[in-house]
């Protein structure tokens, strides 16, 4: 499997989980539920969306750049600890 097809399905995999909730300003905020690199907010439904996505996209391509991103280590040390 290619690396670009790897990321695409990781980040839709993200979005999938994602949350994401109309403010009483009309406004949209979206996060990843434990992931608090990945919140953003927009006018619109879609823009938040797309913002999100994006987002994830940035943080975890910078993440493997630099090493596993933060937030995925913290996860699989927390699964190997009894």
């Amino acid at each position: 499997m290619a690396v670009g097809t790897m990321i695409s399905d990781f980040v839709q995999q993200l979005m999938e989980q994602a949350h994401f909730e109309q403010r009483s300003d009309g406004t949209y905020v979206g996060e990843v539920p434990g992931m608090e690199v990945a919140a953003v907010e927009a006018d619109t439904l879609e823009e938040c969306q797309e913002s999100l996505q994006a987002e994830l996209e940035q943080w975890l391509l910078f993440g493997l750049a630099g090493g596993i991103p933060d937030d995925l280590d913290d996860e699989e040390d927390a699964e190997e600890e009894p």
